[in-house]
């Protein structure tokens, strides 16, 4: 389980942590009443104390000071009247290698509607995904939103593998087993016919629902082929991506060319 490091001597802030850790599954430790060592558990070290941190070494771990800076700089600052959904924000954030941003309680979205044209970056797809949708902070617990993330990875990276590049499932499976896969993948990502193609992206988001349209420059594929969920269609490389997101989303609904996939997840929380 992760952790969160806590030296706070404000109750009320100790208290909205505590709230937030348990929604989140994350533990809380109370710095001052058990300090222990920290270790690789911990995402983040959080004070409303001044220097506090000078008596911890934390290594490469976040510091977050809740309050008014008094002319230290810190990594990362909310304030005293931060809620569930800032702090939800910082720690996505973080999880993600972000930058410090503006965890302000005077503004949140009410809904995200965007599109973006994605290109064939297969390498980078999980950076990619997280900027589309790290605003789903604001509507949605943790747990969930990487369940969506790693859903909405499967289908574009399937986009791209399969639709732009045209990499057949028997082909991905033949080169994978001699250990040649990546020089097929390189060499159509540095072919002409393929090199230009791109995926664009639509999402549409609020407090009830994420739906997200994900259409590729490829041939499109026979959608009825498309199997049940089952421990064996898991393991297999070709159709898994698909696989994976069905189990994620309420509804993974295919065009019928087969290159245009519509993803929707009502949300519980």
């Amino acid at each position: 389980m992760k952790k969160i490091a806590c030296f706070i001597k404000n109750y009320n802030i100790l208290g909205k942590i505590s709230e937030f850790s348990k929604i989140e599954e994350i533990e809380c430790v109370d710095f001052i009443k058990q300090p222990c060592e920290l270790d690789y558990g911990f995402i983040l070290y959080v004070t409303d104390v001044a220097d506090s941190d000078k008596n911890f070494d934390l290594g490469d771990l976040p510091l977050v000071f809740i309050g008014q800076n008094k002319g230290r700089k810190y990594i990362y600052e909310l304030s005293e009247s931060f809620d569930i959904v800032q702090l939800r924000t910082l720690v996505d954030t973080v999880y993600h290698g972000g930058k410090a941003g503006f965890f302000s309680e005077k503004f949140y979205p009410n809904f995200i509607s965007k599109e973006f044209v994605v290109k064939n970056n297969i390498f980078e797809v999980d950076k990619i995904v997280y900027n589309i949708t790290r605003e789903l902070a604001y509507f949605c617990n943790i747990s969930d939103i990487q369940k969506l993330r790693i859903g909405l990875s499967e289908i574009i990276t399937n986009s791209i593998e399969h639709g732009n590049l045209e990499i057949t499932g028997d082909e991905k499976f033949e080169n994978t087993e001699k250990g040649i896969y990546m020089d097929l993948l390189n060499e159509r990502l540095n072919n002409e016919k393929y090199s230009k193609r791109y995926v664009t992206v639509k999402i549409f988001y609020n407090s009830e629902y994420f739906e997200a349209k994900v259409t590729d420059m490829g041939n499109g594929f026979d959608v009825k082929n498309v199997q049940e969920i089952n421990d064996d269609n898991l393991l297999k490389l070709h159709g898994r991506g698909i696989m994976i997101t069905r189990m994620y989303f309420d509804r993974v609904q295919y065009n019928d060319k087969g290159n245009s996939v519509t993803l929707y997840k009502r949300f519980k929380c």
